[in-house]
Formats: C-alpha cells, structure tokens, sequence
C-alpha cells in the first residue's frame, strides 16, 4: 500500500496472546499476524478494544509493536491503537508508531471522565495532533461511547478535519449509530469510514463504508473479504457469501467477544494457551464453550487454523 493511499477494506483489531505469566506473548502474536494477513486482511489494527488495550501498558505496546515489524508486517499494513486517558501515554505511543514506520494511528477520546465538554475533548485532540504531526501522520478517530462514555459528535470531527484535513483521514465508528455515521459522512466525505460489524456493510450508511474494523474477523477474515469484494466490485452479492459471514458474527454476538474469539483461535490452533486473556477478562467457561462450538458447527463455521 502506498503510504500516501487512505485505509480501505478488512482490518483485523488483533487478539493479544498472552503467555502462562500472562504477560504478551511475542512468538504468537507474530505468528498469528503473518496467519491473518495471509488469510485476507488489508492490515491489522494493534491495540484495539479487542485486542485488550486497557489492559496492556505502554511500554507492553511499544514492544508488542517491534515484534510485529520484527515479524516482517509491512508498517503501512498497520493502524495502531494509542487510546488512553493520559494525553503524555497518547503522544508517546503515536511517536514509538512513527519512528518505526506506522503513520497510521486509531485514536479514541480520552475516558474515565464522563462528564468531560466539547471543548475538552477537542484541545485533547488538538494537543495529540499538534505534539507529533511534524512527521507522517494519518489519524483515524475512534467513536465507541459505551465503552469511553466520551461521545464524538459529528460536529467534533467536521470541526476537527476542518482544522487538520491533512491529518484526519477516516473514523471507525463502534456504536452501531447510523444517524452519527450518516452525519459524519454528509459533513465530512473525504473521510474513510469503517463499520466495527461487517453485518452493517451492505445497508444503510454502512454500504458506503471504506470496510470493517470487525474483531470477528480475527477468526473470518477471508469470507469477510469475499463478502467486501463483491459488494466493492459493483454486482450482486451471493447469498453464498452472505452465509458465510453473518450467521458467524450472529452467534459470536451471543457470547462475549474477547474470550469466544480466544476459545476459536485456542481450539483451532491446538493451543490452550490462546484462550487466556488478561484479568479482568476471563476465559470462556466449559459450558459456554461448548455451546458456542456446536453453534458454530451447526452454521459449518468451525475451521482450520488461518494461515
């Protein structure tokens, strides 16, 4: 991808690993992104809500980081996630990202502080962007209140890309808000839109989306890609291809994500260890697991390992 190109298509927000110290493990995240960008991805995302952000130092991040471009992952190939409360952490995680080829940063509003105006969050914006746009920087805004309980208003990013239009590339947008992805979209169309659900890629505002940051497809890249080309080459889009996408991120929706998504890799790799996520997380309990199995069975989603 050329450095100079907006994002596009499937990016994975990667699981993290852990090991038996539960600390991250780099031998299994680099295999793992080699796994998923040969299954299909455009690129990854690192440090996403599902890949454990909150849970994972900086410092955690930064190395997790090296192992990837260690890896032999393509900088370009990847959107780093520098969400934080702290505007120091933010600054620092976007330089390590930039000093090592990734000019492509994944940015939440700062949280904890619920009751935080509009005018806070943009100088909190304003300071990120002004303390590191000196080198290469395409910044992609984050939108998922139920989880920051900072809500990005379309009138923040239309003012924020007025502001910085050679820095504010695109937004993921995680609350299934159609009327904010609608505004966004009409005050702002330059900018790259990505659904978190690739459920919402073929209706309403979602259709004209740039892709999907899904975290299903940790474990479906390739039929989500399928699934996007078609639609992106302009004909019909088969049921074929429909079945093998919705139905998967229908069952998954009825578990919870992280670990369901650790339980599929764990299961198909042969690799109990994947299955652990960090505390306060907990790993998928025997019954879940098994009646998400069968699930996923029933639909003929359960496969071989990526890669």
């Amino acid at each position: 991808m050329n450095a100079n190109e907006r994002l596009s298509g499937v990016w994975v927000p990667l699981l993290t690993p852990f090991d038996a110290e539960l600390r991250p493990d780099m031998t299994r995240l680099q295999s793992f992104s080699r796994a998923i960008i040969a299954d299909g991805a455009d690129g990854l995302v690192l440090f996403g809500t599902t890949g454990e952000f909150p849970s994972l130092s900086t410092d955690e991040k930064i190395a997790m980081l090296d192992a990837v471009v260690v890896a032999g992952i393509d900088p370009q190939r990847l959107l780093v996630g520098v969400g934080s409360c702290a505007l120091t952490s933010t600054i620092r995680l976007i330089r390590a990202a930039q000093e090592r080829g990734c000019r492509q940063v994944l940015l939440l509003p700062p949280f904890y502080f619920s009751n935080a105006d509009t005018e806070g969050l943009l100088d909190f914006h304003r300071r990120v962007i002004d303390a590191v746009a000196s080198r290469p920087l395409d910044v992609y805004l984050y939108n998922i209140p139920q989880f920051t309980r900072a809500r990005l208003e379309p009138e923040h990013v239309a003012q924020l890309h007025l502001e910085y239009a050679e820095v504010i590339h695109g937004l993921k947008e995680s609350a299934g808000d159609e009327a904010f992805l609608a505004a966004v979209r009409e005050r702002c169309p330059e900018l790259r839109l990505f659904v978190s659900s690739e459920r919402r890629l073929l209706d309403g505002p979602g259709a004209h989306a740039a892709g999907c940051i899904s975290a299903t497809a940790n474990a479906n890249a390739a039929a989500i890609r399928r699934l996007l080309d078609a639609r992106d080459g302009g004909g019909a889009v088969s049921r074929e291809l429909v079945d093998a996408v919705f139905p998967f991120r229908a069952v998954l929706e009825g578990f919870p994500m992280i670990p369901s998504l650790k339980a599929i890799i764990a299961k198909r790799l042969d690799d109990p260890q994947w299955a652990v996520p960090r505390p306060p997380l907990s790993a998928l309990g025997t019954d879940a697991r098994a009646r998400l199995f069968e699930q996923l069975s029933r639909r003929g989603n359960m496969r071989e390992p990526v890669g």
